[in-house]
Parts: structure tokens; C-alpha cells; sequence
């Protein structure tokens, strides 16, 4: 028996001997109650992990959980069960199973959600629990919902502040407040030793004094202060609510001077700012400094910037002059090879034509795999865009789609329309994104190749919709990259031109996507990833709005809570019917509602646009082909109105 243990028990004995009378028959039938309760709920989790390694279901927990809830939200009852450890038992009920599995979905959100309205749990409860683990790994994992990370987070957040004893939100505090906390916090002797230093506080002045003179040059004016309140500790001095003006001196006086020519403005009998005159002072002047600096930059930035990319602008022209030459004579070493041209009529249809007629079983799925199959035989030596495949797996599912649609189990086809619009067609996946056995190192090369062990969220929406994955797809290393190429895989070529990029970091999709050698793809985007290939290849690209489609299952990953607003996995297609249609499959049930197939007011609508991105010195002058498409579209949209 442990200390801790040992000290349980102890503690229990005391609680139950502070009661009198009936109470203490109560608190014994409450105990007895409660540790048959426990036994009884861990019992269940140690058959379920016993089910769990025999590949069978783990349904014990699951059949006991609307009883358990039932006793373990009882007020009278929560500060006995932490009292018998309830958290180490809750712990292995959310805890993954063997197989990495998570718990059944309403195991989860219940216990949850029953822990926030558990009252303040103690710092030793959390520790030796190991419950703090269990809830993180939940908030971690990416196949949890929104709503139980959303509960997971706000747990966790508590229990740090009760571990730390945080009991202040700094948040919610301005810098002033938090500067007050900070000197009450400080050691008596400290604050005693800064007000009692007057060297140090000359320092402060005579640098502050400094600063203004070396900036009056520029600001030969007058600069307006205002402030109504000051700091209340003590020994400072509280500036009023008047204005209070300060003439700057000009630049070739020395600071001493300008020091004398400041004080000037003040008079030792009308402003507060005389009693405490070093420390406010430079309070005072700190402010006027911050005011002229920002004064200072906002005139020059203007005529330095455009200098700067002046010089920049024609660095790049004498780079180029000695960097295109030699570039076109590599470049004019490679064999200028053409893909192979297009047979089978099948890669010419699009998505939307040919999940229609697979639904009415005009043609088979299996042709039309096995057509985009050999044709990634064909192109792939050539772009050399794809990581790993899966094709033998993929002529089994559509076959197996084939045999369901010819007995009619899967319903009728207005039916599977809806549940399952891309039924029987060909997916290629960007290899950043987990698919379950396949390549997941987003092209770093590693020691040990990292396959994935589950399908990312996304690609779990896929399938669900019917889609038959063929491969993953080449990425830059990390996808840190606007052309596709890594050490491991080689260098993605643009199918329209081989001596040119397919772009990044999405460019094995968009090479595969724009030679027909698939028919949708699964990218990813955080600022550009899906539609810069997109365009280097002509097709459609799109980044839906956050969390529209799941962000997690990406490799990397980042735990900032704020990634899903930025990254996102993207929809690729040849043909732009297709982007609804991949979306609203790709798109996650639990996240942000769309409506795709609603009527848009474009009338309504206010554009913006652009047709150059200003004077860059590190970037060229847009096409002027691209300027008119750009131009087309908005007249386009302007007669809309």
C-alpha cells in the first residue's frame, strides 16, 4: 500500500467520524455503495480491453454507462467518490483501447461532460489519477469531435490553474493592472531598493532625453499628452487631466539643455509632476517618445521602403542576367518529352457524369478505376507525382461496388445520390493527409518510413461517401515549399510542360489531376498550397472556409489552438462542377454548415481585386493575360447587378 493510499483511507475515516447520529449509517451505506460501484465499472474496463485484443466489440462499458451516470452526477455522492479514486476509473474508461481505438462516442462526451459539473477537484486527486493524461489525449487525438475537445480543453484548463494555484485571469487584465499585480507580488525590499536608486532612474531619464533629442530633427512641433489617470503607487506622481504641451528643443542643443528646456513648461506650484520629478518624468517623456516614434516611422517608412525595393528590384535584374541563362541551358538538356495522349473516353467525363452513371449501373466501377490505373502507369514516369499506390486494393473495392449495385443492397439510386455521392469513383490523396497503411512522411526522409495507422478525418469522409482511394500523391518536404520536390520521392514536373514545376505544395495532385491520371484529389492549404498548383497547371483548386472540412490527421501537425482557422485540406478537380460535389463530401457533419447548392445573389456581392501587388522588388510584373482575366471576370460579376 502506498503512502497516498494510506493516506486516503485516513482521510475517509476522519470525514466519516466528523458525522453524528443517523449520518454516520448514511456515509456507510454511501461507501459500501460506491466501491461496489467502482469495482463494478472497472470490471467492465478490463473485459472491454480483453474483447478489444480478441478483435471483438468492446461493448461492456457501453451497456453499464446510463447507470453509472445516473449515480456519478449525484451531488450528494461526488465528494465520496473522489474520496475512492473515481478519477482513476474514469482515466481507464476514456483511455484508448489496445488496438489504439478510441472509446465509443458517448462514453466519451458523457463522462465528459459529467466531470465539468464535478465540484473543484484537489491538486492530489489530479496527480495521482492520471485523469489530466487521459483528457489530454482526447483533446489531442485528431478523430475527436469539436464539441469534446471544446469540453477536454475547458477541463484541462481548470486543473492547470488549480495545479499551478492560478487563480488570476491575466487575460482579462490591461498591461496597467497587470504592472499593479506585478510590484504587489514584489518583495518589499525590492520595491524599497528601486524608488531609493536615483542613479538608475537618472539613466532612464537621460536616456528617454536623448531619444527626444535625437528625434526633434524630425519633429520640430508641439505634442499633446493627455492622461486622467496615473499609477497610485507609492512615491509617483499622478499626471492631471489638463493638457499638458512640451515644445521640443532643437536638435543641436545637448541633452542637459533639453532636459531644462522641458522642465521649463512646468511650474513646482501647479503641477503634480514637480513633487516626484525624476520618476514621473520619465513616465511623462517614455509617452511622448512612443508618439514620436510611431510620428517618425509612419513619414519615412514611405520613401526608405521604396528605396529598399528600388535596390531590391535591381539585385534581382542582375541576378537574373547570370541565373536565366545558365537555367535555360539545363533546362534545354532535358529531352523534351510529351505525355502520352488520352484514349479511354472515361478519363474524359467528369465526377459528377460518371458517379450518375455508375449510380444507374451504366457502367462499371471497375472500368473506371482500372482506365485511371492505367493511365498513372502511363504519365508517372514521367511527372513523377506519386509516393505510393494502392491499385490491386482499389480493383477489389470497385469490384466489390459492382457486386452491390448489381444485387441492390446499397438502395435505390436517388438514394445514394445522398448518402453516398461518390460512390464506386477513384480518389487520389495528397500524402501529408493519413490514409491507413500508406505513406504519411510528408516527404522527409527518415530512418524508418512512417505509415499511417488510421485515415485522417477527411479521408474518413471519403470513404464513407463511396470514394475508392488509389495513392498518395508527392509533396514538398513538410509541404514547406511552392515547388514539389524532396529527397525521397525526386522532383514533380508539370504535365504541359515537363521542364517546368507543377508548383507546391500540392503539386503531385495537380500534375496527376491535369494529366488525367485521376479524377479528384485531396490537398491541403494554408496559404496557397491548393491553388498555386492549381494554377501552374490549369485546373480547380479550392480552400474551403475553416473547419468546414476537418483539419486534424495532417502530418505536420501543430496543437496551436488557433491552426484550423489558417490550414485546411483542400478539393482538386478538372472539371469546376466537380467542386461542390468533392466538398460536400469531403466536408465534416460536426463542423461549420454550408450551403453549396443554394442560389447566390451575385448582385449583392462586393468584390475586391488586384492587378499587381505594388512595387515588389522580389516578385514579377503579372502576365499581362492574367490581368485581363482578372479584368473579364469583374465586368462579369458588374453586370451581374
Amino acid at each position: 500500500m502506498t503512502d497516498f493510499d494510506l493516506m486516503m483511507i485516513l482521510k475517509r475515516k476522519k470525514n466519516i467520524y466528523r458525522r453524528t447520529g443517523s449520518d454516520i449509517d448514511v456515509a456507510k451505506r454511501n461507501d459500501d455503495q460506491i466501491l461496489v460501484l467502482l469495482e463494478t465499472m472497472q470490471q467492465a474496463a478490463d473485459q472491454d480491453r480483453q474483447l478489444n485484443r480478441a478483435n471483438k466489440p468492446a461493448t461492456k462499458k457501453i451497456a453499464l454507462l446510463k447507470h453509472f451516470l445516473s449515480q456519478l452526477i449525484k451531488k450528494d455522492l461526488q465528494l465520496p467518490l473522489l474520496e475512492h479514486n473515481v478519477l482513476n476509473v474514469l482515466a481507464d474508461w476514456i483511455s484508448p483501447l489496445p488496438s489504439k481505438a478510441l472509446p465509443c462516442l458517448q462514453i466519451r462526451e458523457g463522462i465528459l461532460k459529467m466531470l465539468g459539473e464535478f465540484p473543484t477537484i484537489e491538486k492530489s486527486y489530479l496527480k495521482q489519477s492520471g485523469i489530466g493524461k487521459a483528457v489530454m489525449y482526447l483533446y489531442k487525438h485528431p478523430d475527436e469531435t469539436n464539441a469534446n475537445r471544446k469540453r477536454a480543453g475547458e477541463l484541462i484548463h481548470g486543473w492547470f490553474r488549480t495545479i499551478y494555484n492560478v487563480n488570476i485571469e491575466l487575460k482579462a487584465m490591461s498591461r496597467e493592472e497587470r504592472q499593479q499585480l506585478e510590484m504587489k507580488q514584489m518583495p518589499a525590499n525590492k520595491r524599497n531598493t528601486m524608488d531609493s536608486l536615483p542613479s538608475a532612474r537618472s539613466d532612464q531619464l537621460d536616456e528617454a532625453l536623448c531619444r527626444i533629442w535625437l528625434l526633434d530633427s524630425f519633429l520640430f512641433a508641439r505634442i499633446v499628452v493627455r492622461s486622467s489617470t496615473g499609477s497610485k503607487a507609492p512615491g509617483t506622481a499622478r499626471l492631471g487631466a489638463d493638457s499638458i504641451k512640451c515644445a521640443f528643443p532643437s536638435r543641436t542643443k545637448r541633452p542637459q539643455e533639453a532636459y531644462a528646456s522641458v522642465t521649463m513648461q512646468f511650474k513646482p506650484e501647479s503641477s503634480p509632476i514637480m513633487s516626484s520629478p525624476l520618476k514621473a518624468l520619465v513616465e511623462f517623456l517614455r509617452l511622448i517618445y512612443a508618439k514620436c516614434y510611431r510620428k517618425v516611422v509612419r513619414e519615412c517608412n514611405q520613401q526608405m521602403s521604396y528605396a529598399i525595393r528600388r535596390l531590391l528590384r535591381a539585385a534581382m535584374c542582375v541576378f537574373s542576367w547570370f541565373v536565366m541563362p545558365y537555367s535555360q541551358c539545363v533546362s534545354g538538356r532535358i529531352e523534351r518529352r510529351k505525355l502520352p495522349p488520352i484514349e479511354d473516353p472515361l478519363l474524359l467525363l467528369s465526377a459528377t457524369v460518371l458517379a450518375e452513371r455508375i449510380r444507374k449501373r451504366e457502367i462499371r466501377s471497375e472500368d473506371v478505376v482500372r482506365a485511371y490505373i492505367q493511365r498513372c502507369q502511363q504519365v508517372n514516369p514521367l511527372l513523377n507525382a506519386i509516393v505510393e499506390d494502392r491499385f490491386e486494393a482499389a480493383l477489389e473495392e470497385a469490384q466489390e461496388v459492382d457486386r452491390q449495385l448489381a444485387k441492390g443492397t446499397l438502395g435505390p439510386a436517388e438514394e445514394l445520390a445522398r448518402t453516398k455521392p461518390l460512390l464506386g469513383l477513384p480518389v487520389s490523396i495528397k500524402e501529408s493527409l493519413a490514409v491507413e497503411g500508406m505513406s504519411n512522411t510528408a516527404g522527409r526522409k527518415l530512418r524508418e518510413k512512417k505509415v499511417a495507422l488510421s485515415d485522417a478525418p477527411v479521408v474518413h469522409q471519403i470513404k464513407r461517401a463511396g470514394g475508392i482511394v488509389l495513392l498518395v500523391s508527392n509533396t514538398p518536404e513538410l509541404c514547406l515549399c511552392w515547388e514539389t520536390y524532396n529527397q525521397c520521392t525526386g522532383l514533380t514536373r508539370n504535365p504541359y510542360n515537363l521542364q517546368r514545376t507543377a508548383g507546391g505544395s500540392s503539386g503531385g495532385e495537380a500534375a496527376l489531376i491535369a494529366a488525367a491520371g485521376s479524377l479528384l484529389g485531396v490537398t491541403t492549404d494554408i496559404a496557397g498550397s491548393s491553388r498555386l498548383p492549381a494554377m501552374f497547371t490549369g485546373v480547380f483548386g479550392h480552400k474551403p472556409s475553416p473547419y468546414v472540412v476537418s483539419p486534424y490527421g495532417h502530418h505536420p501537425s501543430c496543437d496551436d489552438e488557433n491552426w484550423g482557422s489558417f490550414f485546411t485540406p483542400g478539393a482538386m478537380c478538372r472539371y469546376a462542377e466537380d467542386l461542390p460535389l468533392l466538398l460536400e463530401a469531403m466536408r465534416d457533419p460536426e463542423g461549420t454548415p454550408v450551403t453549396l447548392h443554394k442560389p447566390v445573389p451575385i448582385g449583392a456581392l462586393k468584390c475586391y481585386y488586384m492587378e499587381n501587388d505594388g512595387p515588389s522588388g522580389l516578385t514579377r510584373p503579372i502576365d499581362a493575360d492574367i490581368v485581363q482575366a482578372i479584368r473579364d471576370v469583374a465586368a462579369h460579376l458588374n453586370a451581374q447587378r
